[in-house]
Order: structure tokens, then sequence, then C-alpha cells
């Protein structure tokens, strides 16, 4: 009662057969490594057929070769990439420090440009809050009081 008949169930045979091979495999030590290559070719090797070409496992294996050879590809192609970029940098910042930097001590017109230039954008900055005010409807009375516009008066 309860006892199984080789022969009666092909995927039971296929487990059976396959069992001691999978117990091996799996018994490891914990500090061998093994490339995921090897693995599978280990899997694929074996004496009882486990990894036939209609077994799930293999697909799944198959499918994680894929992924992995995907993934290999993306790498790459971002490994170029950032070593295009380091270049790109690498030039940029070539033609940068070859620019003629600031000199040392400015001549009186070049120190006069630069406060006409500091004057002409206060003013500029001015006239700008001055419209932003009138935008919102406030005027200035006389006495430095600001109101809102309600209408004529």
């Amino acid at each position: 009662m309860g006892a199984y008949v080789p022969g009666t169930n092909r995927t039971a045979d296929l487990g059976l057969a396959a069992a001691a091979d999978i117990n091996a495999f799996l018994q490891q030590d914990m500090f061998d490594t093994a490339r995921f290559d090897d693995t599978t070719r280990r899997l694929r090797s074996s004496r009882s057929g486990c990894m036939s070409v209609r077994n799930p496992l293999r697909r799944l294996l198959r499918l994680r070769e894929i992924r992995e050879d995907q993934a290999r590809a993306a790498l790459a192609a971002a490994s170029e990439a950032s070593r295009v970029a380091a270049e790109v940098l690498e030039a940029r910042t070539q033609d940068h420090e070859a620019r003629p930097g600031f000199p040392d001590i400015l001549s009186p017109a070049q120190l006069r440009g630069l406060m006409l230039q500091g004057v002409r954008s206060h003013e500029v900055m001015a006239a700008a809050a001055d419209a932003y005010d009138r935008a919102l409807g406030q005027t200035r009375w006389p006495g430095g009081m600001v109101g809102r516009v309600l209408g004529p008066p």
C-alpha cells in the first residue's frame, strides 16, 4: 500500500533517477564557489538527464543566461557611455583652463566699467520693482506711504 512501482509515472521516474545527481549537486561546501556557467554545464551533463529540453528547470536556466547576457551588454554600453562622458569632461576642462583668467590688477578704466555695470544693474532692478508695484495696483503716496488703489480719487 502506497508503494511506488517504477514505470507508472514517467516524470516521477525521471525525478527519482535524478535525485542522486541533484543531491550530490546540492551538497556543495558552503565555502566553495562556482561560476554560473560551470553550474549550468554541470547540471546539463548529469547522467540522469534531469536537464532535458522539456524540463522547466532548464528553461529557467536558459532564461537566466539570456538575462545575464542582456545585463552584460547593458553594462558594456553604460561603461562605453561613461568613458565617452569622461573624455568630453576632460576636453571641456582643458578648454576652460585654457581661457584667459581675470587680471590680478584692474586698470582704472576696467574698474570704472565694472562700477557702471553695477549702477546700471541697480537702475534696471529699481525700474523692475516699480513696474511690479504698479502691476499689483500699489502706488506711493507723498510721505512714503504705500496703499492699494481702490479706484479713481
